[in-house]
């Protein structure tokens, strides 16, 4: 359903175009008296072509002259199978872990996490979920040995990755280990008002100190 609300002297006849062609009217294809536009059993493929989804637009014209609205594009929903899996690992007590998972999804998917198939605990700050599919784990103990997996969902569908395995190897607390960045920040690209992540998780022992510079000045944003 696309609304179409008018203000204005009546009669006021309501047309509306699918990529700037004139939209026929059917049993499947209507127009309600308000001017809302309703499509009966949305259709991606038809004869080849798209079918029901790209731009819509609404014109209203009375007798003082036409108004046409802004543009609305209509896709349909999917959500296909995910293109990189979370990897098992095994990693010392005290260290840290990271699993990512990505999956392209219309609308975007949201990404959640299952340990043993239970929804993870959010409220242990040891562990990061990063909204493009990355779960971080610092200070791991034993108790964070299992299995992970990721669960994306969106209108269209919800799936879940393979399942990777996490181990816990004891006895190295005490040994000293060189500070190493596991992931640092990508190149990123995005629109004006939109939150920028970057990603910076390191490991060592001690636990090492993450600092952020810009342009080479450290602290300064």
């Amino acid at each position: 359903m696309l609304d179409c609300r008018v203000q204005g002297e009546e009669p006021i006849m309501v047309t509306w175009r699918k990529n700037g062609v004139p939209l026929p009217t059917g049993p499947r294809v209507q127009v309600l008296a308000n001017g809302t536009l309703v499509i009966q059993s949305f259709q991606k493929r038809k004869e080849g072509s798209d079918a029901d989804m790209g731009e819509y637009d609404c014109a209203a014209q009375n007798r003082y002259g036409m108004l046409v609205s802004r543009k609305a594009k209509v896709l349909l929903a999917s959500l296909p199978k995910f293109h990189t899996h979370p990897l098992s690992m095994t990693v010392d007590e005290g260290s840290v872990a990271r699993f990512q998972c990505q999956i392209t999804g219309v609308p975007e998917a949201k990404i959640t996490w299952e340990k043993d198939r239970v929804p993870l605990n959010n409220t242990d700050n040891r562990y990061t979920l990063l909204p493009m599919g990355i779960l971080q784990v610092t200070g791991v103990r034993q108790a964070d040995a299992g299995v992970f997996r990721c669960v994306a969902a969106n209108p269209a569908n919800t799936r879940y990755s393979h399942e990777a395995m996490l181990n816990i190897t004891g006895g190295a607390l005490r040994t000293y280990k060189e500070p190493v960045i596991l992931s640092g920040p990508q190149n990123l690209t995005i629109t004006v008002h939109q939150t920028a992540i970057l990603e910076c998780i390191a490991t060592g022992n001690p636990r090492p100190i993450v600092s952020w510079s810009r342009l080479g000045t450290p602290g300064h944003f």
